[in-house]
């Protein structure tokens, strides 16, 4: 009852336009973030549902902040820092802070924080469960060659670089945030990029003394000159010796959120602010299917003008009605909510596809039934999955299976031929003095013979084999369903006869030989890890032999 008097009271201070005050309502009742509203002496006036359903707790609960703070941070010492945080933060317009609060039922969260300041005095936090996406950040640190893709895709600028603040590397969000190309890279360091050389000092102190810095807020130029607001977070690049080489990072430009935030503290009416940069798509849905109201990003998610959006009756469209969401919408109007998860949608205009989360809640406005509609874009999130489960089991260089995924389909291959009673040959081959290229041509030349190789091998396997890549020049081969052991020894002469052929690589013709060994399950070995090794063992002994040529494991060598 506190809620709804405190949303009496903000109408009263909006001008009554027809759909204003109900947007605004049901915005603030039904978005998918917390909201908190405070007194000047700390008494809680007001929270949203999305608060209680993130926290646990209601209004009743937690009546004022030191209840609030005794319950979601029960540790004293964390508790001080978060206060101290708070004063700071909601003084200077609002500043994300992410903390971990306990919930009413004991479990954990990491929550983002934005507290800002009206002008009576009150004060609003804003709050968002990132507790799945801080997993997700965490597992992306878990390999710098997996995530390669991800670095070049990212919308967020990364870089690499020297301890002296020499650039080794930017990625493609990096050149255009400060509107530069490489060869202005080339020509300046990371200090030329602060506008407050003070800050510089500041970040490399945090730097040395923590090893990292999170969400390192500071004023930083482009090359053109202009000022952007940014957040900074970095790590330590150490040496073999422990020594620091230097630092990599992500920026990522707030100017637009600050400035948001700054405005959003000056006035009431800044309310619809909220709904017309919320980075979540936003559209209202009459009775009737008609759209009546819909925001900046949705039109961006749907790729339609605002003028087309708004003509929409969301009943009658084939699109919607195919993959469901207008009867949902239609049953939202009528007092059901829904939610949908990873919904694959293609815009007639410009066909644009994108995946989506939609939320469906149910409002009234003036005694009319209508549907509050929330469209979150998962696109890059859902290619970013897919590239990570890629990377995890395949090689970066090559795209061939990789040692992950080499182990597990040859378990397989040893169940099925429990099973049939069949056998299964392993082989093992590397390139003859493959560190000669290296030498002479370069890696990059020797990482492009190394795909040429996996492509010609490949092209002589059947679909059933399976060619992986271990790691520097070294491959391995499943071959499935073996007959006799003459079928090995007639695949592994078609691969010697493969590397008779020279490669080119970008022009350069390149002579090089294998060696091959190879174990048989089940006589050589029944174990997965056994197969390897004997045909390890067996390709040495083909090298022993003068290289390029084909041995298989015998017991004893």
């Amino acid at each position: 009852m506190q809620g709804a008097s405190y949303m009496k009271r903000i109408k009263k201070q909006i001008p009554n336009k027809r759909i204003d005050n109900g947007v605004f309502s049901a915005v603030i009742e039904k978005a998918p973030y917390g909201v908190i509203v405070l007194d000047k002496e700390g008494n809680f006036l007001y929270v949203n549902p999305e608060f209680t359903k993130i926290t646990g707790y209601s209004l009743e609960d937690v009546p004022d902040g030191t209840t609030w703070l005794s319950k979601a941070y029960p540790d004293s010492k964390y508790r001080q820092e978060v206060i101290d945080f708070w004063l700071k933060d909601v003084n200077e317009y609002g500043v994300d802070r992410i903390f971990d609060i306990r919930c009413r039922d004991g479990s954990i969260k990491t929550i983002e924080f934005r507290p800002f300041l009206l002008g009576d005095g009150r004060s609003v936090t804003i709050m968002s469960d990132i507790t799945e996406k801080k997993r997700s950040e965490e597992a992306l640190k878990e390999s710098e060659e997996r995530y390669r893709i991800l670095f070049e895709d990212s919308r967020d600028a990364i870089f690499i670089n020297k301890r002296d603040g020499q650039f080794i590397q930017v990625n493609k969000a990096f050149l255009e945030l400060f509107k530069c190309s490489e060869e202005d890279i080339k020509k300046h360091k990371s200090g030329d990029t602060y506008y407050n050389p003070e800050d510089r000092k500041t970040f490399q102190k945090e730097m040395e003394t923590h090893g990292s810095v999170r969400d390192f807020e500071v004023k930083l130029k482009r090359f053109d000159g202009t000022i952007m607001d940014c957040l900074l977070t970095a790590t330590v690049r150490h040496g073999p010796d422990g020594s620091i080489l230097g630092y990599q990072g992500i920026i990522r430009d707030i100017t637009e959120q600050k400035r948001f935030q700054e405005e959003l503290a000056k006035s009431y009416k800044t309310m619809r602010d909220i709904i017309e940069r919320a980075p979540i798509g936003i559209y209202i849905v009459n009775e009737k299917g008609d759209i009546e109201f819909v925001n900046p990003e949705m039109l961006r998610i749907s790729g339609a003008p605002k003028e087309i959006f708004l003509s929409l009756n969301v009943f009658r469209l084939r699109s919607y009605q195919r993959i469901g969401i207008a009867e949902r919408i239609k049953r939202c109007v009528n007092g059901e909510y829904f939610r949908m998860d990873s919904v694959e949608y293609t815009s007639h205009y410009g066909k644009v596809t994108t995946v989506r989360n939609i939320i469906g809640t149910p409002f009234e406005e003036a005694g009319t039934k209508k549907a509050l509609i929330f469209v979150e874009d998962i696109t890059k999130q859902k290619l970013n999955e897919l590239q990570l489960a890629y990377l995890a089991t395949h090689d970066a260089l090559t795209g061939l299976p990789n040692r992950n995924l080499f182990n597990d389909r040859l378990q397989l291959a040893i169940a099925s031929s429990q099973r049939y009673n069949q056998k299964i040959a392993v082989l093992l081959f590397d390139l003859d003095k493959f560190k000669d290229v290296n030498d002479t041509l370069g890696h990059k030349v020797g990482d492009e013979l190394l795909k040429a190789v996996g492509d010609r091998v490949s092209g002589l396997l059947r679909q059933s084999d399976t060619l992986a890549r271990m790691g520097g020049d070294e491959f391995l081969v499943i071959l499935p369903n073996i007959r006799h052991v003459e079928d090995v020894e007639m695949v592994a002469e078609k691969i010697l006869d493969a590397f008779q052929r020279p490669f080119v690589i970008d022009n350069h013709t390149i002579k090089v030989t294998t060696s091959i060994g190879a174990s048989l399950y089940p006589d050589d070995g029944e174990e997965s890890g056994l197969l390897v090794k004997y045909a390890d063992i067996a390709m040495y002994e083909a090298k022993k032999g003068g290289r390029n040529a084909y041995r298989h494991f015998k017991k004893g060598t």
